[in-house]
């Protein structure tokens, strides 16, 4: 049957754990069934959002923005959404003294505003990602395991850490819808078939 139309399903799934890292990493996954998607799963589009804070001390010190970094692996690849400063030197600088973020950034490769637009302060948001590109999932199988990443490069008594308190990712995929006419063809077919196995003329018996 000739493909027509591409019918997508999106599936989004959160992780609710919570995560506190100050000066190393943790891994949280999230899994994706057929069950899920009712079948097969290959991928059209991915974004995927967390919820977290980096703060300053008593309002003395500086967030340190530049030790935060999350990656997302899934599907056989990883991209970097946030680059911590362990990583050709983060995506953000340390930021003002004073300030903290507490809020969720969502990361689509569609959006018009990367990341660290401003690398002075992060902020509340939908951005694109600073190093990775989400499009590469394109085309991948979604089933399976998906795994964030949450680094903080560089703990000490000044510093807060990461907390994340939940990611989201939503997976949209593309499943092939049969063509229309293709189907009423070979069912025209079929049909004609049985017309002619059943008017098939019967041979005359001669004495």
């Amino acid at each position: 049957m000739a493909p027509n139309a591409d019918a997508s399903v999106t599936v989004t799934k959160t992780n609710s754990t919570g995560a506190s890292v100050n000066g190393g990493s943790v891994n949280q996954t999230i899994s994706f069934s057929a069950a899920d998607f009712g079948g097969l799963a290959n991928i059209a589009k991915v974004t995927v959002s967390i919820t977290f804070s980096k703060l300053n001390l008593l309002g003395l010190t500086r967030a340190e923005y530049r030790e935060v970094g999350f990656i997302l692996t899934g599907a056989g690849t990883s991209e970097v959404l946030i680059r911590d400063a362990t990583k050709g030197g983060g995506s953000f600088n340390r930021g003002e003294r004073g300030a903290s973020f507490n809020g969720t950034i969502l990361f689509d490769q569609d959006a018009a505003v990367v990341v660290n637009d401003d690398k002075n302060l992060m902020k509340a948001g939908t951005f694109r990602p600073d190093d990775g590109d989400l499009g590469d999932f394109s085309g991948r199988n979604a089933l399976g395991n998906w795994t964030l990443t949450i680094i903080d490069s560089d703990g000490g008594l000044l510093n807060t850490g990461v907390s994340v308190d939940s990611w989201t990712v939503s997976i949209t995929s593309l499943t092939p819808v049969p063509e229309s006419g293709a189907i009423g063809m070979w069912g025209g077919f079929a049909m004609l078939a049985g017309v002619i196995v059943l008017h098939r003329p019967r041979r005359a018996d001669f004495a």
